[in-house]
C-alpha cells in the first residue's frame, strides 16, 4: 500500500509493507483546485511511474473535499498510471484519522491553509465553511505572513522589524512588492510565517498572532455548536510551532487542545496498519 499525503506546499509519500512504514519521501505540493492537470501529472510521475498497477493507493489531499476534485485526482491516477485500486480522501480526513484515530472530535488544520470539521470517529460529518486563502484561512501560515507583510507595507513596524523582513526576503523595500507578486505569491507569503515565529516575542508580532488565532476560533471552531464538549484536535505546522500561543487563545474561549500534531503522516500510517476500512 502507498499512502500519499498531498499538502499545498509538500506531498509526502510512504510505502507500507510487512506491517511497517518505510521512510517517507517528499515532493512538491498538489492542489487540484489551483493546478493544471499537466503540472499535477508531472509531480505524480515522480513517485508513481514504476508502481505495480495492483498496488493499493490511499491519496489524502488538500483541495479534495469536493466530489469533483476527488474524481479528478482518481481519474488522473487511473488514466496516467493504470492504478485501479485508488481511494481519494480530503486532507481533513487525513488529519482526523491521524490525530483522533477512531475517536470523535473536532479536527482543526493550521498549516499553510486552515480548516475545521467535525469527525464521528469514522467519517467527517460536518465541514465548517471556509472561503480559502483570499477570504478565509484564518490563523494559517498564509494569513500570518500576509498580516506581517501588510503591516510592513503600511509602515506600521519599527526599523528593526522592517530590517528583519527585508533580510528574510533578501530584498530591499523598493524591490519587495515586485518580489512578492512574481511567481507563486501564495507560497512566498506563507513562508513569512517562519519569520513571524522568530519575531513572536515582540509585542506587535504577538498581537498579530493572537488576532489570527482569535479569528480562526471565532470564524471556524466555535461555529460548531458542540465545540465546548468536543475533543479539539489540531494538526499542522502552524499549530505545532505556535502551540503555546494557540493554547493561550483557546483558554480565552474556555477550550483546550486535546492533541496537537505537526504532521499527520506517521500517525496516518499507524491508522492504516491498525484498522481496516
Amino acid at each position: 500500500m502507498i499512502i500519499i499525503e498531498a499538502g499545498a506546499t509538500l506531498t509526502k509519500v510512504v510505502h507500507l509493507s510487512n506491517n511497517k512504514a518505510e521512510e517517507a519521501n517528499f515532493y512538491p505540493g498538489i492542489n487540484p483546485n489551483y493546478q493544471e492537470d499537466v503540472e499535477i501529472i508531472k509531480i505524480l510521475n515522480e513517485f508513481l511511474f514504476d508502481i505495480p498497477k495492483e498496488t493499493p493507493v490511499k491519496y489524502y489531499g488538500t483541495g479534495c473535499t469536493a466530489l469533483q476534485a476527488k474524481q479528478k485526482m482518481s481519474a488522473l491516477i487511473k488514466e496516467q498510471f493504470g492504478i485501479e485500486n485508488i481511494d481519494v480522501y480530503s486532507d481533513l480526513l487525513a488529519a482526523a484519522r491521524a490525530s483522533a484515530q477512531m475517536n470523535a472530535g473536532q479536527i482543526n488544520i493550521l498549516g499553510t491553509g486552515s480548516a475545521s470539521c467535525v469527525y464521528d470517529g469514522i467519517e467527517i460529518t460536518k465541514i465548517i465553511p471556509n472561503s480559502g486563502y483570499l477570504f478565509g484561512d484564518y490563523g494559517s501560515g498564509y494569513k500570518l505572513g500576509h498580516s506581517l507583510l501588510k503591516n510592513y507595507f503600511e509602515g506600521k513596524y519599527s526599523i528593526q522589524i522592517n530590517s528583519a523582513i527585508e533580510s528574510f526576503a533578501g530584498k530591499e523595500r523598493k524591490e519587495m512588492v515586485a518580489y512578492i507578486y512574481q511567481g507563486n505569491a501564495k507560497s512566498k507569503i506563507a513562508d513569512f510565517a517562519r519569520l513571524v515565529h522568530e519575531l513572536k516575542d515582540r509585542p506587535e508580532i504577538a498581537e498579530l498572532i493572537q488576532i489570527q488565532f482569535d479569528q480562526f476560533i471565532e470564524k471556524q471552531v466555535i461555529l460548531n455548536p458542540n465545540h465546548l464538549e468536543a475533543n479539539q484536535y489540531f494538526v499542522g505546522s502552524i499549530a505545532h510551532f505556535y502551540a503555546d500561543e494557540l493554547r493561550s487563545c483557546l483558554a480565552k474561549y474556555n477550550m483546550s487542545a486535546t492533541k496537537i500534531s505537526q504532521s499527520p503522516l506517521s500517525e496516518l500510517c499507524h491508522f492504516h496498519l491498525t484498522y481496516r476500512e
